[in-house]
């Protein structure tokens, strides 16, 4: 299934907006994202003013969806502080663990690993749409600060057993 601005506003709509505090409704700019993000150029870079849902938008709905759909099997968050690039990582977390909607559509199964702030990698094993079984299909997370060098992280393999 390919990503699309749509695609992700329904996600976005069907699956987290109901856990935001003081949703509204998607803003034109979050669809225009959606769009550039889902696009298949491999350099895209977003810019507005703070308050803008920036942070809701990519490093969350689309990031989310794009691992959930398998658009993505890796991500980088970048952030301009490693805690700030921790809480989002713990906000996706929060969503994979306690989204009972998201759980049961995306038939997530199991954690290989529980997020402790201050870790590097983060795997989630999720089954297929409908399958009621987990595949061994994984994704990983890694969080990192804007000043920093992925050289300054230690490196760890992927698990080869799932």
């Amino acid at each position: 299934m390919e990503l699309t601005a749509e695609l992700i506003h329904g996600f976005a709509g069907s699956m987290l907006a109901k856990r935001y505090d003081g949703a509204t409704p998607t803003p034109q700019c979050h669809m225009e994202w959606w769009d550039l993000c889902a696009s298949k150029d491999p350099l895209v870079a977003i810019a507005a003013p703070r308050a803008h849902g920036k942070s809701t938008a990519v490093s969350h709905a689309y990031l989310l969806a794009a691992l959930m759909f398998r658009e993505r099997k890796f991500a980088l968050i970048v952030s301009d502080t490693e805690n700030q690039a921790i809480n989002f990582l713990g906000d996706i977390t929060n969503e994979l663990k306690n989204n009972e909607d998201l759980i049961s559509l995306f038939g997530i199964k199991e954690f290989i690993k529980d997020f402790r702030p201050g870790e590097l990698f983060y795997d989630w094993v999720v089954g297929p749409v409908g399958s009621g079984k987990t595949t061994g299909i994984f994704f990983k997370l890694i969080h990192m600060a804007s000043k920093q060098k992925p050289s300054d992280r230690k490196s760890t393999r992927l698990n080869s057993s799932h």
